[in-house]
C-alpha cells in the first residue's frame, strides 16, 4: 500500500507529502493541510488548471508549492522539483503516458525548454 492517506486527497498519491522524506518536502505550511487552492499554468501553447478534489490534492500542493518557491514561474529547475516530490509516479508516467497529466505537463516543461506561470487563486 502506499502512504497513509492525504488529508482530503486519495488517489495514488495519497501518502503525499506525508511519505516523502524531509529534504523533498515542500514548505511545511503545506505539510498534512489540503490547500483550498487552484493552481493554474500558462504559457506558450499552455492552458493548465488542476483543481482541488480527491485524487489531486498532492498535484493541487505541489503545485502551489512551486508557485510559491519559484516566484510563480515553472521552468526546467522548477520542473526538475517537482518531478522531485513525485518521485516513484514519474516512471511510471514515462511508461504510460497520460496516466498522470501533471507530471506529464513537468516532463514537457523540461522537453521543450518552455517557461509558464503559475498563478493559485482560492
Amino acid at each position: 500500500m502506499r502512504g497513509t492517506g492525504f488529508p482530503g486527497g486519495g488517489g495514488l498519491l495519497a501518502g503525499w507529502p506525508h511519505a516523502l522524506p524531509p529534504s523533498q518536502a515542500p514548505p511545511g505550511r503545506l505539510i498534512g493541510l489540503p490547500p483550498p487552492l487552484a493552481p493554474q499554468v500558462s504559457g506558450p501553447s499552455i492552458d493548465w488548471t488542476i483543481k482541488p478534489a480527491p485524487g489531486k490534492m498532492a498535484s493541487v500542493a505541489i503545485y502551489a508549492a512551486l508557485a510559491s518557491q519559484f516566484d510563480n514561474t515553472l521552468g526546467k529547475a522548477a520542473a526538475q522539483k517537482g518531478l522531485e516530490w513525485y518521485d516513484e509516479f514519474v516512471q511510471e508516467a514515462k511508461d504510460v503516458p497520460g496516466s498522470h497529466p501533471n507530471i506529464d505537463l513537468l516532463l514537457r516543461i523540461l522537453d521543450e525548454g518552455v517557461e509558464a506561470k503559475i498563478t493559485v487563486s482560492k
